[in-house]
């Protein structure tokens, strides 16, 4: 008798451990233009600057003579601050280079690191407080709903054993 012969399908190029070798990956450096924003001390500046402005523009007008009524022009206002000074990306990002790539990765300013760990510090405590009290309610529920159903199954217990259908399985079953 012969024994039945299986056929096994060639491996081919598969994963063979110890010989296959995996490229580096191969990823771009992140490219952006900084956005800066205005300080509260740059904010506070330039509103001073604006009320000067206004102040030496209604003593002007107070000490010129005209003749006719006085009209207001209307003021256009517009978005502050109007100049943005330009700090080098030499002083803005810092950056590392990664031992085995040899890439250079920019480290996040300080205001970015902290906004990140308040947003993340937020957000885990309004899931553990979250968490907490659903506990509490589920718990509180869960023995309000044990004690309907104790109640509920008695009182059909009782009633299968009034039957006298439960009296005759009682009697053969013994």
């Amino acid at each position: 008798m012969d024994k039945p012969s299986i056929a096994i399908p060639s491996l081919g190029p598969m994963f063979i451990p110890g010989r296959v070798s995996f490229d580096l990956p191969v990823v771009s450096p992140a490219s952006h233009d900084p956005i800066l924003i205005p300080t509260k001390e740059q904010m506070e500046s330039v509103l001073e600057e604006e009320k000067v402005e206004e102040s030496e523009e209604s003593e002007d007008n107070s000490s010129s003579k005209e003749i006719g009524p006085k009209v207001k022009t209307p003021q256009v206002q517009t978005p502050l601050p109007t100049t943005i000074e330009t700090v080098p990306s030499e002083e803005v990002l810092s950056t590392f280079t990664i031992p085995l790539l040899g890439m250079e990765m920019a480290i996040p300013t300080p205001e970015v690191i902290t906004t990140s760990v308040v947003a993340a510090g937020t957000a885990s405590l309004i899931t553990v407080a979250g968490g907490m009290a659903t506990q509490t309610v589920d718990n509180d529920l869960k023995k309000i709903f044990k004690k309907i159903f104790t109640k509920v199954l008695k009182k059909d217990v009782k009633a299968l054993q009034k039957t006298p259908d439960s009296e005759e399985h009682k009697n053969q079953s013994k």
